[in-house]
């Protein structure tokens, strides 16, 4: 009989957690959008105001352009076919050289990065100098790469 009851009393408790927590499916009234995953697409009602009235603050922020250094020509035959060029998301404040890159492609890189860096918030933050360092051709692999910095 006692282990009737605590039988019992553990179905009970699961009952319970299941109806407060709830089962498997979606949730009640969280119409076709299931909670803002998307907006209108099986093109059932959603809740919320679909007019497009170009208010900017409900649309995301676009994603941060990030600048590849593998993007653009690297190959060389010198150095002096190298240029040190900054690698990474565009809104980056401080952009030092980190990669290289064959210099004829360094009007298209800059060009990228300017692009990328449109809608940036601007920020105030003030940047050291970059180091030097040496943009230089890999002779066994005829690619260029960017040295370590000059000490001084």
């Amino acid at each position: 009989m006692h282990r009737a009851r605590v039988f019992l009393g553990s179905v009970s408790i699961f009952a319970l957690l299941a109806a407060c927590v709830g089962g498997p499916g979606p949730l009640p009234d969280q119409g076709s959008d299931q909670g803002g995953q998307g907006r209108g697409s099986s093109g059932g009602p959603s809740s919320g105001d679909d007019s497009d009235d170009g208010d900017v603050s409900t649309a995301p922020p676009p994603a941060p352009v990030m600048v590849s250094a593998s993007s653009f020509d690297r190959s060389c035959e010198e150095d002096d076919d190298c240029v040190g060029v900054f690698e990474g998301f565009a809104c980056t404040s401080c952009q030092c050289p980190n990669a290289a890159i064959n210099k004829k492609d360094r009007g298209k890189h800059t060009s990228e990065l300017s692009k990328g860096a449109k809608d940036c918030e601007q920020t105030d933050i003030a940047c050291g100098e970059c180091a030097a360092r040496p943009a230089t051709c890999d002779a066994t692999t005829k690619t260029c790469a960017l040295g370590q910095a000059d000490e001084g």
